[in-house]
């Protein structure tokens, strides 16, 4: 959205400057002139011109307008839509993302590559691949090519514990948090602490470049049950943050059916609020994995060769030999 402003912005600019404002006084008496057939013509093509010009700054200023406030708007409306869906699933749980103001502490600039996930989507694989495509980076607790490890990890792991821990007595408020102090060398981020806090990160880097690694909502569950067991979804449930209304009744986390909607609206959420020319999704699952390096190169502006493979990397010691470094806490 904010390129579109910028183009705008500069169109008025250069329009204003191409053609000037110029003053051509009408002739005292347009029939008995002494000016020639020729004069009257160039006044006319002037005055018309000037017309022209004033019609399209108008026109212009009107569509910076509208888009401004038609992304906000949509925003809202993602959110609105959203919040109603997850009360469908239980009642409340819509309850925090729909009081969101939607303002950020800070904004950024940078064009950060995030790619939000709850897990069960091979996001380990993914990271991988951003490896491969010179992104230097955290997938907690593992990082690549960063020069101070320690302090990424510090950061993301206080982030990450502060928002899975309910608080009594109130929420946790998320949009209090200036995410902006995400470590300079970081230039992409994967799965935690994503998930939860997606529209808060949307709000602090209004640049960044969003990867949505997808799979069917029940297969998706049921990878995260069989790998943590069911108390995943007791401290880290497939809902926006924060839900402290929620940790009263977990009866969502008993339901494969639920959670996977859950999983689901999420998805549906994210590519509502991202951008299309931003947002880079897909099914490793489903579609599998041909081309797709290749195609996620070419949306973050590292091409690779057509034929490249897409990286297929497990938890263990793999990870250590392709000079991944872990967090000393986890």
């Amino acid at each position: 959205m904010q390129s579109l402003e910028m183009i705008i912005a500069f169109m008025l600019v250069c329009l204003s400057c191409m053609v000037p404002v110029v003053s051509i006084p009408a002739p005292a008496n347009p029939i008995c002139t002494s000016g020639t057939e020729l004069e009257r013509e160039e006044h006319a093509t002037a005055v018309q011109l000037q017309t022209e010009l004033l019609q399209t700054q108008g026109t212009l200023q009107e569509l910076a307008a509208d888009e401004i406030s038609t992304s906000s708007s949509t925003v809202r409306d993602c959110v609105n839509d959203y919040a109603e869906a997850l009360d469908q699933v239980q009642s409340g749980l819509g309850s925090n993302i729909r009081s969101h103001p939607l303002t950020s502490v800070a904004t950024s600039d940078r064009d950060i590559v995030l790619a939000p996930s709850f897990g069960g989507t091979a996001t380990i694989s993914l990271f991988a691949a951003l490896t491969d495509l010179g992104k230097h980076g955290s997938h907690y607790p593992w990082s690549f090519g960063l020069d101070h490890v320690s302090e990424t990890c510090d950061w993301i792991y206080d982030l990450d514990v502060t928002f899975k821990t309910p608080h009594v007595g109130g929420r946790n408020q998320s949009w209090t948090v200036n995410y902006t102090s995400l470590p300079a060398t970081v230039e992409a981020i994967v799965e935690r602490p994503l998930g939860p806090l997606f529209i808060d990160f949307f709000l602090s880097f209004p640049n960044a470049k969003w990867i949505l690694s997808k799979r069917d909502g029940l297969e998706q569950v049921e990878s995260r049950l069989d790998e943590w067991g069911p108390t995943i979804f007791r401290g880290y449930p497939p809902l926006p943050n924060s839900i402290c209304e929620s940790y009263d009744n977990l009866d969502f986390a008993e339901s494969k059916e639920s959670l996977a909607r859950l999983q689901d609206l999420n998805y549906e959420f994210i590519e509502c609020v991202v951008p299309p020319e931003r947002l880079f999704a897909y099914d490793l699952f489903a579609d599998g994995s041909d081309g797709l390096l290749h195609k996620m190169g070419n949306f973050l502006g590292t091409p690779v060769l057509a034929d490249a493979e897409f990286p297929h990397t497990v938890h263990g010691l793999e990870m250590l030999t392709l000079g991944w470094e872990v967090c000393s806490s986890s």
